[in-house]
């Protein structure tokens, strides 16, 4: 019995040592909203690290939408995930971006206008932008090597991390339910010109054809059906884009909650995908 209690206190150590670190950071950002108006401000960002002195691999995780809650938002830090990706690894950066929580009241650039003339370039060009300044600010950090760049993102977020791979050439991009212009209350499964997303997804698969990139969407997302989940994907190859789709079977209610409700449901195929990167990244997780 007394041995196997020392394991145990062994294994407890083990996990408190690769416990994640993390820290906060604010990075200030400028950009021009869909009608050209320039906004400015601070983003607060979760930095989570893992233990040593690096440099580590960066990954920039990107949060959702939602247009009528903009203001209650706060900065994400999804923390189950980010341990995932740690435990990898990786250096992981969240990003509030502008529009949300403090930053509510300077406007919303990324808002699309309306269902039936939606101005999706403008938004994934807003989002891109911060992102590109985000990786210029925090390749000054110690520890981060933003030369080995991975763009994750949930929701909106995942269309971040496309519009990001065109304007930063990442090593990877990894889009978990990403989509435009959803309105589940009001239009469950049908979410604002479609269509038109899909022309977006063509432009951007052929600015970022070498950029290798992994979508994950669940069965019973409120949000969208899977048809045009495959039609946006074949959008992005379309154009040139490489995009590998993971389907999941139904989760929940509502399966836009299984990133981060259900990540080991996702987390073997992220395995695989990020093992043929050039990032000498760990083993999958048991």
């Amino acid at each position: 019995m007394r041995r196997r209690l020392l394991l145990l206190g062994a294994l407890g150590a083990g996990v408190a040592r690769a416990r994640p670190r993390e820290q906060r950071l604010e990075i200030a950002v400028e950009l021009a909203d869909r009608n050209g108006r320039p906004i400015a401000g601070k983003l607060p960002v979760t930095l989570w690290r893992p233990e040593g002195a690096g440099p580590f691999p960066l990954l920039l995780l990107n949060h959702g939408r939602n247009s009528r809650q903009r203001a209650e938002r706060k900065p994400p830090r999804y923390p189950a995930v980010s341990a995932y990706f740690v435990a990898k690894g990786f250096a992981v950066a969240l990003p509030q971006r502008l529009g949300y929580g403090a930053s509510a009241a300077l406007g919303d650039p990324e808002a699309m206008g309306s269902c039936r003339n939606p101005r999706f370039a403008a938004q994934l060009a807003a989002q891109a932008t911060q992102l590109r300044q985000l990786v210029t600010a925090l390749a000054a950090e110690p520890g981060i090597d933003t030369g080995r760049l991975v763009l994750a993102g949930i929701s909106a977020g995942g269309m971040a991390a496309l519009a990001g791979a065109a304007e930063l050439a990442p090593l990877a991009a990894l889009n978990f339910a990403g989509s435009l212009g959803a309105e589940p209350q009001l239009r469950p499964g049908q979410p604002c010109a479609s269509e038109r997303l899909a022309d977006e997804l063509r432009r951007l698969g052929a600015a970022s054809a070498a950029v290798p990139t992994l979508w994950v969407y669940a069965d019973n997302d409120l949000r969208f059906t899977p048809a045009l989940v495959r039609r946006w994907a074949q959008a992005w190859r379309d154009g040139g884009g490489q995009a590998e789709l993971l389907q999941l079977p139904p989760h929940g209610d509502d399966g836009h909650h299984l990133f981060s409700q259900q990540p080991e449901r996702w987390q073997p195929a992220a395995d695989a995908f990020l093992a043929r990167l050039p990032l000498s990244v760990k083993e999958p997780l048991p």
